[in-house]
């Protein structure tokens, strides 16, 4: 089918661009409607507005697919930056005379993504065939666009009709998809031409309101057809771990509480998907609620320590479900002040709203990537052998996931990773064929998690995208 793409290349191979309603989290894939705001500004530059007809096309359109190559997020530092004098009134340091720096400052934080250096092009796609002055309009628009996101974040944009792009992590619209992301829609135009008309006669500095439309998409990884979607994945509710949290060694016990929690607290029968009981009993047959932690792991002075922990559900439950509502329920009694969960001991552990730490963020486990390292031991459920087959038995449990077979699996008792606790420390938890520490990499990119073995859950098999 016919179909318009227009190609974003990152000059640099960075892409500086944060959420809309977060200054510390990089955003991506680069939203339509960022792209859309930045044509806008081209065409408000243009002599006459020219290039009006060609973006009220575009805004009538359906979401369009996203292609993306892999990525890897930067660390987010914190920056205090001299806010500029605007109103030119020389505001001095006390009585200390012109010329010396402004004292105010505010913290900035600049999150980007940076791309391969074979690949530094995010394709966006519309199933649409344009009439040709369309296709004219949008590439002088285009070519007038220096940059997407930060101003640092340089871009060469080209248009093109033709085929999809395969291959690659995409983005695909689909009405129960667990991803939401902002695009244009009928009247944004407008909205953004009014704004900043009605900033420049005030004089004020003027922040477009998000779009109203959040469409839902699918991540798929992989040629047309042979994408490899996340069975667990995007549903994640994170919390952080109060003082004297217990051993990370011992979370798989700290799960299994957590889990009794959120099953006492729903309605009878508990759905299959957060029990993980069939209806006629015995273990579940389809993906279900996991509890995992989040750790201190993969920074160079990490220690391994349990800063909080992760209600993950599957991808096929909508954020409006009665199951999620179960969740979100549960979340909120947990983060109540004074509310305690008893663990095995007489130990209590208290949870609160998670904060903005590195290891409490979810993307080292969401992202896509070809390598991913465990940084909980997987619990192999057999080939029991000591040190022999466990390679084998590790990409079985990754295929049934429904992801695709690894092409290497490399196994080893100690973790690969800063403040990665060796596998001996979560005997306990021992399946049938041990517990072991692993490298698996895929032929392609696979996004996240990657959850591996008999004890997936619980906590165990955890696996984080590998930095390249």
């Amino acid at each position: 089918m016919p179909m318009l793409s227009i190609d974003v290349e990152y000059l640099s191979g960075v892409c500086y661009a944060a959420e809309i309603n977060d200054d510390k989290t990089a955003e991506w894939p680069p939203s339509p409607d960022r792209l859309f705001s930045a044509l806008v500004d081209a065409m408000s530059s243009r002599p006459g507005g020219r290039g009006k007809d060609a973006l009220r096309w575009l805004e009538s359109q359906k979401p369009p697919e996203v292609a993306c190559p892999p990525h890897n997020r930067r660390d987010v530092r914190e920056f205090y930056v001299p806010v500029q004098d605007k109103r030119g009134e020389g505001r001095y340091m006390g009585d200390m005379g012109p010329g010396l720096p402004i004292v105010t400052r505010k913290p900035r934080w600049f999150p980007a993504v940076v791309l391969p250096d074979d690949d530094q092009t995010v394709t966006m796609s519309w199933d649409s065939e344009p009439p040709p002055e369309v296709v004219r309009e949008l590439e002088d628009l285009a070519a007038c666009v220096p940059r997407l996101g930060h101003s640092s974040s340089l871009v060469r944009m080209s248009v093109r009709t033709g085929k999809k792009t395969h291959g690659r992590t995409r983005f695909v619209p689909d009405d129960s998809g667990n991803v939401r992301i902002r695009c244009p829609s009928s009247g944004r135009l407008d909205d953004l031409l009014e704004g900043y008309e009605r900033a420049e006669k005030e004089g004020i500095v003027w922040h477009p309101r998000p779009p109203d439309a959040w469409p839902r998409y699918t991540m798929l990884v992989g040629d047309a057809g042979v994408g490899h979607p996340s069975p667990i994945w995007n549903s994640w509710s994170v919390l952080a771990v109060g003082e004297d949290a217990p051993a990370p060694e011992s979370f798989p016990l700290v799960a299994k509480a957590v889990r009794s929690v959120i099953i006492g607290g729903s309605s009878s029968p508990v759905p299959e998907v957060v029990s993980g009981i069939a209806p006629g009993g015995g273990p579940s047959q389809r993906s279900h609620m996991a509890i995992v932690p989040m750790l201190n792991v993969g920074w160079r002075h990490s220690d391994g320590g349990l800063l909080g922990l992760s209600v993950v559900m599957p991808s096929d439950v909508s954020a409006e479900s009665p199951e999620q509502r179960v969740i979100d329920r549960a979340v909120g009694k947990f983060v109540e002040p004074g509310f305690e969960i008893e663990l095995p001991g007489g130990l209590r552990l208290q949870l609160g709203h998670a904060d903005d730490r590195l290891s409490l963020q979810t993307d080292r486990y969401t992202r896509s990537s070809k390598a991913w390292v465990t940084v909980t031991p997987i619990a192999v459920d057999r080939y029991a052998k000591a040190g022999v087959g466990q390679e084998i038995g590790i990409a079985d449990s990754v295929e049934r996931m429904g992801l695709p077979r690894p092409v290497s699996v490399g196994v080893s008792r100690a973790g690969t990773s800063y403040g990665v606790l060796h596998a001996a420390k979560w005997v306990k938890h021992a399946g049938r064929g041990g517990l072991w520490h692993a490298r698996i990499e895929f032929g392609v990119p696979v996004p996240g998690p990657v959850m591996v073995g008999a004890g997936r859950y619980r906590g165990l098999g955890l696996c984080m995208a590998e930095e390249s």
